[in-house]
Formats: structure tokens, C-alpha cells, sequence
């Protein structure tokens, strides 16, 4: 499945790094082995439209095998971060 995010240099999304700190709190998730999506572009710029947050960020398309993906509602899907190499 074709997965769309937004990325900053480091690999992470807009509110957290690859790590799952929380790039405000600086908080580390208690499990940081999921990587949030979306799986269209326009599902990608509804969710961020009116946010600031993806300053700096660049898209970015990834092929994740379907068996990995976790749905959650319409928007958003969950991967292993193990794809992000």
C-alpha cells in the first residue's frame, strides 16, 4: 500500500522523531515502533490543512506491504517503523 507522510530531515514526522520524542515536550512515547501515514495525498494536506507543523518537512511515499498496515478511520494508518530504512 502506498503510504504518504510528511518527514524532517531525520526521518521523523512533524511531532515526533524517528526515536518517538516529542519534538515540543521532548517526552519519549512508551512505544515508539509504529510510523503514522496517510494513504492519499489529499488525505495527507486535510489532515495538516490550517497546521504550521509541517514546516521544514518534506513528503515523502513509501510502499509498505498491506499485511503491516493498522486503519485508523479514513485518514491515518500505522506501519512498523522497520520500513523506514
Amino acid at each position: 500500500m502506498i503510504i504518504y507522510r510528511y518527514e524532517n530531515e531525520d526521518g521523523g514526522g512533524p511531532y515526533y522523531t524517528l526515536d518517538g520524542i516529542n519534538r515540543k515536550s521532548g517526552i519519549k512515547l512508551e512505544d515508539s515502533s509504529y510510523i503514522f501515514g496517510c494513504t492519499s495525498i489529499d488525505k495527507l494536506e486535510t489532515y495538516f490543512k490550517n497546521k504550521n507543523d509541517i514546516k521544514g518537512c518534506t513528503m515523502t511515499v513509501r510502499d509498505i506491504p498491506n499485511k503491516y498496515i493498522i486503519c485508523l478511520g479514513d485518514d491515518q494508518v500505522l506501519f512498523p517503523k522497520i520500513f523506514m530504512n
